[in-house]
């Protein structure tokens, strides 16, 4: 399911209506000529430093939290989970920084007045964001269902690889890499008619893939949480409740994010443009906590990870503290010269006076 970027969509009345060559092309994005026309008229002071103040919260949190997710993955072992549940969180954490890139983009342009960038790179972040998205709709549905099945099936769970996982994972960012292009097509290569055509096909297919994953994740999700109930009282096994508590958790701030988005499509494709404006808002700041949320998520849910982090955050702390002691002895030992020969002026004074023996 395509992103659509709808902020500032509706305080464009100022702009002639035949500066409009597509009103909501590229992705479901409003634009005029070229992705870098994006313009936010009407908006208080308040609002854009509100707005801009939450971009560099989201991109901080996104950059060092999935900087650190990958690197505590992959070279530290910092979680203690299966292997293929290891590998989407590693591809979702990729999909997160994309966004992010994003964010980082339209926050230079929000500040800049959008005269620093080209429209070039303005309009290849876009691009990135709805695939980074679209990726990350379908691996958090693949999260849900894999976990599903590791519980049903424990025994055939230990035979999956994370090869196999990173696979499926590879497949899911193709597929809509290959989405990407023949959007593009359709808007830039194509003849106008069958551009137009498959442009709303495509939305189309936007929104009801966008439907589909959310309640596949909502089934899948209830589906796992039946299934460990009925597995832990007829049978007495016990399952690993922090991995099945950090993939619930995943899903239901994944569900929770996506409904705006899906309701700002649903709108646009029933020509019920209205309701756009009311929705924007909502929209403009849900999305960008699914970017943000999953280091916290990981923090809170899975003791190995929390304990990584808190060995870190420790050997962090001891370093400064003896990085501290250690200049106070360097002052110390090389005191200046001229404060040593005062207090050797002063040993001899007492000397002479017979105060020191």
């Amino acid at each position: 399911m395509e992103s659509p970027n709808v902020e500032g969509a509706m305080e464009r009345s100022s702009m002639s209506n035949s500066s409009y060559t597509d009103t909501w092309a590229q992705n479901g994005t409003w634009i005029t000529g070229s992705s870098s026309a994006h313009t936010y008229s009407g908006t208080s002071s308040v609002e854009d430093h509100l707005k801009n103040s939450y971009d560099i919260f989201v991109i901080l949190c996104s950059f060092l939290g999935d900087t650190t997710i990958l690197v505590a993955s992959v070279k530290y072992n910092a979680f203690s989970m299966h292997r293929s549940i290891l590998a989407v969180i590693q591809h979702m954490a990729v999909t997160d920084l994309l966004t992010s890139f994003w964010c980082t983009i339209d926050l230079i342009n929000d500040v800049s007045g959008r005269k620093n960038l080209s429209d070039f790179m303005d309009k290849v972040g876009y691009e990135i964001m709805n695939l980074s998205i679209n990726v990350n709709i379908f691996l958090t549905a693949a999260l849900t269902t894999i976990k599903l099945l590791m519980v049903k099936y424990p025994f055939h769970a230990r035979l999956w690889t994370k090869r196999k996982t990173h696979m499926v994972c590879a497949t899911i960012w193709v597929v809509c890499i290959l989405l990407t292009i023949l959007w593009q097509l359709s808007k830039d290569v194509l003849p106008s008619e069958i551009g137009k055509s498959i442009s709303q096909s495509i939305r189309w297919y936007d929104l009801i893939s966008g439907m589909v994953v959310l309640l596949a994740v909502i089934v899948t999700s209830a589906g796992l949480i039946l299934e460990s109930y009925r597995v832990v009282t007829q049978h007495g096994d016990r399952l690993k409740r922090e991995g099945l508590l950090t993939v619930i958790t995943t899903a239901g701030v994944f569900c929770i994010t996506m409904i705006p988005a899906i309701l700002v499509n649903c709108a646009y494709v029933l020509g019920y443009c209205d309701l756009l404006d009311p929705l924007k808002d909502v929209y403009f700041y849900t999305i960008r906590i699914n970017v943000m949320a999953n280091f916290f998520i990981y923090s809170l849910t899975v003791t190995s990870f929390r304990r990584f982090l808190l060995g870190r955050a420790r050997l962090l702390t001891n370093a400064c503290c003896c990085s501290s002691v250690a200049e106070e002895n360097v002052r110390i030992r090389y005191r200046s010269r001229a404060d040593i020969e005062r207090v050797e002026r002063s040993i001899r004074t007492r000397q002479n006076c017979g105060t020191v023996v």
